[in-house]
């Protein structure tokens, strides 16, 4: 699975497991202890917060633009 492939052509929304394993992925350069239940517990903690799993979108499209994956526009990045 390709890391923007999540989004299909922009008609479907990532699944809970989708958002989660990227958010796991996305911390491991700086927090590599953590593993994929870390990553569910922070997934579950922003859930207790008030949050809803559709709101998790926006989290995993900024991880995607600060990696140089999306521009500021929300646009992937071609190479």
């Amino acid at each position: 699975m390709g890391a923007l492939t999540i989004f299909g052509d922009g008609d479907r929304v990532p699944t809970v497991a989708e958002m989660v394993t990227i958010l796991n992925y996305s911390l491991q350069q700086y927090h590599h202890g953590l593993n994929i239940n870390d990553a569910y517990n922070i997934f579950d903690e922003w859930l207790a917060q008030g949050n809803s799993a559709t709101d998790f979108i926006s989290v995993i499209v900024d991880v995607y633009k600060v990696s140089g994956l999306f521009k500021d526009g929300g646009s992937a990045e071609k190479n």
